[in-house]
């Protein structure tokens, strides 16, 4: 899979960010297998969080996206500070911004 100039995947689903992947050679995740087929960034999660709480840091987090120049990891930022303010740090600290920055090589040719 080759994804060169993806700016983002947000990956919506439990424990996306850690744990086995079923490629378990190749990467260490599901983020991970992303990251090495060449986006720039991928939005995960650490452990499992209620959907309801999902959609709203979801959404949260693409307004913030659309305002030009903003990475992935900035939006992010401002959710978790938004969110922090109201909610248990359960929903909202699971999320982790995953990046290979300052490089136009995917992260399998960093790392080989």
């Amino acid at each position: 899979m080759k994804l060169q100039g993806t700016r983002v995947v947000f990956l919506s689903t439990c424990n996306s960010a850690s744990g086995t992947s079923p490629i378990q050679e190749a990467v260490d995740s599901l983020a991970e297998a992303f990251l090495t087929a060449g986006v720039e960034t991928v939005i995960a999660f650490l452990w499992p969080v209620a959907d309801q709480s999902a959609a709203e840091i979801s959404k949260e987090f693409y307004s913030k996206l659309v305002t030009p120049g903003t990475r992935p990891s900035v939006a992010l930022a401002h959710v978790k500070k938004h969110f922090k303010k109201q909610d248990d740090n359960y929903y909202w600290s699971s999320y982790t911004a995953l990046a290979c920055y300052g490089t136009d090589k995917p992260l399998r040719d960093l790392i080989q």
